[in-house]
């Protein structure tokens, strides 16, 4: 696999970077195989160097085998994470509103709870000016009297 065929324009699927990645594990094995150790490979005889060829092929077989599965697996897997994470911002988004909702009636409720503290607090100032005004006339008309 090439440098220029392992980077597109489009962004890799989850499935697909687990297949390349794959695909890239074997191909380093092969190399090791082929191009490797000199000392390694100079004591393998032909036929164990065969044997290692063959059990590559079929490696690289099987792997082509299960690549469309690993690949249905990993978009099926991203697709439900992305499912996932759009629910919980929506969730989100829903415990916000509930949030607002709730911040906007409790200051309503307090509103309310103030006006009426506050013309009940009026209404006893009142009541309590009317009984001073009362009990002062009456001291007046008592002192009144004594002079």
């Amino acid at each position: 696999m090439s440098a220029s065929s392992e980077k597109s324009s489009t962004p890799a699927s989850p499935a697909s970077a687990t297949a390349a990645l794959l695909r890239r594990e074997i191909d380093r094995l092969d190399e090791v195989i082929r191009d490797g150790s000199a000392k390694a490979l100079s004591t393998l005889s032909d036929e164990h160097k065969l044997q290692a060829h063959l059990g590559l092929l079929e490696a690289k077989d099987r792997l082509s085998i299960i690549e469309p599965f690993t690949r249905s697996l990993a978009s099926r897997i991203a697709d439900r994470a992305h499912v996932a994470a759009e629910t919980a911002a929506l969730q989100i988004a829903l415990a916000n509103m509930d949030l607002h909702d709730f911040v906007e009636e409790r200051t309503k409720r307090a509103k309310a709870e103030l006006r009426d503290a506050s013309v009940a607090a009026r209404g006893v100032s009142v009541d309590a000016w009317r009984e001073l005004e009362l009990r002062i006339g009456a001291i007046g008309k008592e002192l009144s009297k004594l002079v």
